[in-house]
Parts: C-alpha cells; structure tokens; sequence
C-alpha cells in the first residue's frame, strides 16, 4: 500500500486493511475495471455502515444490483465526494440534478491524466480517487442517449433506470470485445443506490509489460532473459555474463526468464524472499513458505491451525476448481443466448404485427399511424430492456473470463491463486436464476370495424384499456376480421401504460 497524505475529508472514515474481508474484493474489481494486474493501493475508507448496506441490499434484493466505481472529477459538486461523505453516505437527487449517470465495467481513465511517469516516482504519479457504489437497476428503460431529454420528468411506470442504448455510431467506435464490458445507466432515485467506499490508486499503464517483459536488473535497460536462483535476481545475457564469471559465481543456477512465472517452486516468498513458496493457506489464501511455517505468520496465533497443502497441489485443486466454473459459465450463457433468441423472434413479431396493422390504418385514417407507433413501442420497451440485460449478463461472463486468462499469461501461479479466490467470488455473486422474460407480450395488434387502439390487461385482470378512436369504417375483407358493434386493434402488456413512450424507433 502506498503511503500518501490522506485528505481531511477522508479522515474520520475508516481506513480498510489488507486483512478486511472487502478489501481484496474491491482491489481485484479495480484491477478488473482497469484490465490490469498492477494497480497501486493507496488507500480504501468506509464511507457508509454495514448496516446501511444490510438494510439497502435487503430493500433491493429482487433488483438487478451491479457495481459503479464514479470518478471524483467528474462528480457534480452538490455530489462531490465530500458532501456524499458529509450526508453520512448518501448520492442526493435534486431539481438541478434529476438524475445521475453510473457506470459498470470497465473503468475509464481521461487520457490527460493517465500516469505521465509510467514505472517512476510515485510521488510523481497521478492519484486517481473513485467512488464505490451499488446500483440497483432494476427494469430499465432502454434509450438512445440523445433522446435522454425526454425523459427529464421521471420513468414511466414499472422502470426503475434507463439503459443507454449505444447507436451504431458509437458502437462503430468501440467494437463489442470480452476485453471490453461497459454499461452506462441513469438514476434518479436516492433508494437504488448506495455509496460504499472511496478508492484511491496509483495506475501505470505500463507496468503488465514490464512484468511479461522484465528488464534486467543490472543495467535496467535490455529485457531479461535469465533468472539467478541464488542471486534471486533478474539479468540480459550480457549482464549475466559479466557478473557470473569465475568459480563461484560461475556455479550458481539460472533459468530462463520465462520459466520463473511458469514454476511454482521458484516463486519466492513476499515476506522471505530468500526462500521459495511451498505451502497454500487454503483458509486464508496466502502463500506460505518454510521460514513462514516455522517461525513466521504461521508459526503461532490463528494461522497455526490453518491446514497447509503443498502449493503445487493448491494450483491443481484451483484448476479443477475453475473447469467446473467454466462449464457452468458456458451453460449460463447458452440459456442467455437461447433466451435472447426468443426475444429477437418476438421482436421481429411485434414489428411485423406493427407493420401489417399499420398498413391497414393507413387506408383508414393516416392520423392513426403515429398513435400506433406509441402502442408498439410499449411493447417493445419490456422485451428490449430485458434484451439489454440478457446481453449484460452474457457481456460480464465473457469480460470475467478473459481477464481471469489474461492473469494467468500475465502474474506467476500463486498470485493467480490469490486473484482466483475473488473471480470465484464475483462468479458466486451472480444470482443462480436467469433473468424471467417480460410480461407476455403478444403481437395481437389487428384491424377490425371501427379503428379502436387498445392495451389489453391479462384475462380476468381488468377491460381493455381504450387509447385511440377513429372515425367508424367498413372493415376491410380479411380473415382477421369480425362484425361486431365494438372491435379493435388490441395488445396483451400487463401492467403497461397506455400510449407508450418515444424511446429509439425500432
């Protein structure tokens, strides 16, 4: 942990330790967010109650709950980091303010001030600060973000959020990629979402090279390519040959470079670099070697007791381990992928429905077109909000994996081991049932008699909701329709507000 001056904000927070529970989850969600394996602690602070986030998780528990990491510079000041604190961890909504953008995934950094000394002073570098949330998103209302506007005076029933809906121009700017999972969401309500701690760290960008690609450690310019067991010690074949050169030190061991990430046994220890790691506190997930076992961390106390087990056994468990979470993703996202199936065939339904009945409106009353884009609309919004969280869902498995294997090209086994308790964790975090598909939405829109627009309820819910009357006309010839004193083009979207909302024309 980097030690810096802790702003006077931060103060009478309390400061989490390596040793707290949430300590290692939210390190590893920053290192996900960032798609790196080095990122620099420099401190983490409470900024709200565990029974505060009890009572939210419990208000929220059948919502969608995801995590935001919000840049401190880019808050608004009446939600700065310190008037969040100030309020006893609250994010507050105002008539300025209506609504606030989160976002989950990836983390990004403004290009101006990613580190400028990339593996320098770390006094130098740029202290990036964040804040921790949870969002509950709900059922969100899918929208294109130049149609945000539309929405400034609050969600129509039975949405909890808006979804920003990425056009094909921005989606031609960043290419869909498991490296990359970003989600972008509008909230307005203080109850959904809950601030939990300020994280701040130091970040180069550079530093993974640095670690697949180590330079020496002699002359710190050419890459290493060998790796002195005795010496402990990186060096280029130039450097090597002049340091290891007569009787003695022309006896010590080398290995190649690559093998020292490859092998468990020549990984050393953090807390006694002199000696390899060759146990695995399975309890605490550490690392643990024989000065460590004897007369170190696990000599005495609570670590006594812990059951060790030989490291490379530890790494052979882990892989099983992972096999099996790995067949399980894989299963999760083809029940996504055949679910999102369902949702486009409906889709397509309900646009080919839209379209046949707007044909027949036309030939009756123009005016009647613009109404029945409302209806339709409607309906899509429950199937393209469940669509935009199936597709999350599956994003988020993909972005896990791909990060959980760029680790291990990256870091040596036993930081892998450590890394893969919280990949396990976030894995486990994720609700065991799918998302349920919307309310039953029908393509049912038909033309018959007098032109009548209605939102249908479920059978034995209530009568039909009468949105649009049209001057009456001779029904046209067509198996759909029927002679009766009151017929319609009628809809099933339980609970749905009559009209519709302009979101994206689809």
């Amino acid at each position: 942990m980097a030690m810096m001056e802790t702003p006077l904000y931060l103060q009478q927070c309390r400061q989490l330790n390596e040793h707290d529970l949430e300590y290692g989850k939210i390190v590893y969600l920053i290192k996900l967010g960032l798609r790196s394996t080095s990122v620099d602690i420099v401190s983490i602070h409470m900024i709200n109650s565990p029974a505060n986030n009890a009572r939210w998780e419990h208000a929220n528990q059948n919502s969608t709950i995801l995590d935001s990491f919000l840049n401190s510079r880019e808050l608004s000041e009446n939600n700065s980091t310190q008037n969040v604190i100030a309020r006893g961890g609250r994010v507050a909504f105002t008539p300025e303010e209506p609504q606030v953008l989160f976002s989950t995934g990836n983390i990004r950094l403004p290009a101006e001030i990613r580190d400028q000394s990339p593996g320098g002073n770390r006094a130098a570098r740029q202290v990036h600060e964040f804040l921790y949330c949870r969002i509950a998103v709900g059922h969100a209302l899918v929208l294109e973000r130049s149609k945000l506007h539309s929405q400034a005076q609050g969600l129509p029933a039975g949405f909890d959020s808006i979804k920003i809906y990425q056009t094909e121009e921005e989606d031609a700017i960043e290419e869909p990629s498991p490296d990359f999972y970003y989600h972008e969401y509008m909230l307005g309500d203080e109850s959904k979402v809950l601030p939990l701690f300020v994280v701040r760290f130091l970040f180069d960008p550079e530093a993974d090279k640095l670690k697949k690609n180590p330079l020496c450690e002699i002359c710190d310019r050419k890459p290493a390519s060998l790796y002195c067991l005795q010496d402990n010690a990186r060096f280029c074949d130039q450097c090597d040959a002049e340091v290891h050169t007569g009787k003695v030190f022309g006896r010590h061991s080398r290995v190649a470079i690559g093998e020292v990430t490859g092998q468990l046994t020549l990984t050393r220890c953090k807390e006694h670099p002199e000696m390899p790691v060759q146990f695995f506190d399975i309890t605490t997930f550490q690392p643990v070697c024989v000065h460590c076992k004897m007369v170190g961390s696990h000599s005495t106390g609570e670590n006594a007791s812990h059951p060790l087990i030989p490291i490379n056994e530890a790494y052979k468990q882990n892989m099983v381990i992972l096999g099996r979470e790995s067949e399980a993703v894989e299963t999760k996202q083809n029940r996504i992928t055949q679910q999102l199936t369902r949702i486009e065939e409906r889709l397509n339904d309900i646009h080919d429905n839209a379209t046949t009945v707007e044909k027949q409106v036309r030939a009756i009353l123009d005016k009647i077109i613009s109404r029945l884009h409302e209806s339709t609309q409607s309906k899509l919004h429950y199937l393209l909000s469940d669509e935009a969280e199936l597709k999350r869902q599956f994003h988020y498995f993909q972005w896990l994996e791909s990060f959980l294997s760029y680790q291990r090209e990256v870091i040596n086994p036993v930081e892998f081991l450590t890394s893969f308790k919280y990949h396990s964790s976030l894995l486990q975090a994720v609700p065991s049932e799918l998302l349920e598909t919307s309310p039953i939405v029908l393509e049912n829109l038909c033309l018959e008699g007098n032109l009548d627009i209605l939102a249908t309820n479920l059978p034995g819910v209530g009568p039909p909701v009468q949105v649009l009357t049209a001057p009456p006309q001779r029904p046209p010839s067509h198996h759909h329709s029927h002679h009766h004193g009151h017929q319609g083009a009628s809809s099933s979207t339980p609970g749905a507000p009559s009209g519709g909302y302009a979101g994206s024309e689809y």
